[in-house]
């Protein structure tokens, strides 16, 4: 008597994954809403765990070496990020004393005059019927429209993230203070992801702050007005990838082409020096130094700043490397994720491997 064999089992895995990818998806999306609508309260936490991270090794220098307890090394450690911020605050607020001084914006105004009837000389306005006082009158009020809301939104945009950090120095000194000393490093996921941050955030501090004041000596040198907050603000807009440097070479341009003293050559050099310095340090020390150390694409990277940008603004496109970062070392250590990290990392060829098999046990 012949047996009729047992049918085939059924594609679970391939069910799995499906459902899995579907999850997946569905989990990315309730997060990114979660993080958005909780945003008041993650970004200031986010904000000091990061510094926590690049603190803490100061602060067990100072009670391992110096002998200090806990809380003074803490203390110690927080004095000085005020004193950072109070710095950065006395520079914001001289340069918006001087970008609303009167004098100094009617002198403004007459050099944009003088540049728009330069202008209009030089263009065959007679041609197209256009009158060339009413050329100059209208471009120049929407320059002067332009460059009032550049010289006053700057400081003042800056002066709103100084005044949003003391909730984050409350969050730094209940997160040092609960920290563990280390007197050895420690391995692991977590040990990892510090040290990845810590290198990026130190490593990031020292080229933005060789750029930052490069560029403002140079500004300085030409006597461009305020050249002490322009590169205040290549520091910082230099944590941003890609995006950061090119607007910390446009921020200065009003100032420099309505600065009166400087003639057209020397205006040249006063924004070509500064892009030359952006441009040295972006493409050829800060990848010699910082190398592969992050693991992430340039396409990675664009796409992590503009979807933290939108969940977070600036604070976000701040963040967004060394969170994509600590993202892609997580789901490094599963193999069902593993396949997102590899495309984090531009890592290909690993994409092409056949994936682990899932054994999947059949009901008896």
């Amino acid at each position: 008597m012949s047996t009729v064999p047992a049918p085939a089992p059924p594609p679970i895995r391939a069910e799995l994954h499906i459902q899995t990818i579907c999850l997946s998806l569905l989990a990315v999306v309730a997060v990114g809403f979660a993080l958005w609508w909780l945003q008041p309260v993650m970004i200031p936490f986010v904000m000091s765990a990061f510094l926590a991270v690049a603190f803490m090794p100061l602060v067990d220098v100072l009670e391992v070496r110096c002998r200090l307890p806990r809380t003074i090394a803490v203390c110690v450690a927080l004095l000085l990020a005020v004193l950072v911020l109070l710095g950065m605050g006395l520079l914001v607020y001289n340069a918006a004393e001087q970008f609303t001084d009167e004098k100094k914006l009617a002198q403004y105004q007459d050099q944009l005059d003088n540049m728009m009837k330069d202008l209009a000389a030089s263009l065959p306005l007679d041609r197209f019927g256009v009158n060339e006082h009413d050329f100059v009158q209208y471009f120049a009020s929407v320059l002067e429209t332009s460059v009032r809301g550049v010289l006053s939104g700057v400081p003042l945009a800056a002066a709103a993230v100084l005044s949003k950090s003391g909730i984050v120095l409350i969050f730094l000194f209940f997160l040092l203070l609960s920290s563990v000393k280390r007197d050895r490093p420690i391995g692991g996921t977590w040990g990892e992801m510090e040290d990845r941050i810590r290198s990026y955030l130190l490593t990031m501090t020292a080229l933005s702050g060789v750029t930052g004041i490069l560029v403002g000596v140079v500004l300085w040198l030409f006597g461009v007005q305020a050249a002490a907050v322009f590169g205040l603000l290549t520091f910082l807009l230099n944590f941003i990838p890609n995006v950061g440097s090119f607007i910390s070479i446009i921020l200065p341009i009003p100032i420099v082409l309505l600065t009166g003293t400087l003639n057209g050559f020397e205006k040249s050099l006063a924004i070509g020096i500064p892009a030359a310095i952006q441009f040295v340090i972006g493409n050829f020390l800060q990848p010699k130094l910082m190398g592969s150390h992050m693991r992430l694409h340039p396409v990675a990277i664009l796409v992590a700043l503009i979807f933290w940008g939108m969940l977070w603004g600036i604070v976000g496109a701040f963040l967004a490397v060394p969170i994509t970062s600590i993202i892609r070392i997580a789901c490094d250590r599963h193999p069902l994720t593993r396949p997102v990290a590899n495309l984090m990392a531009g890592q290909l060829d690993a994409l092409r491997e056949e994936p682990p098999v899932v054994v999947v046990s059949q009901p008896s």
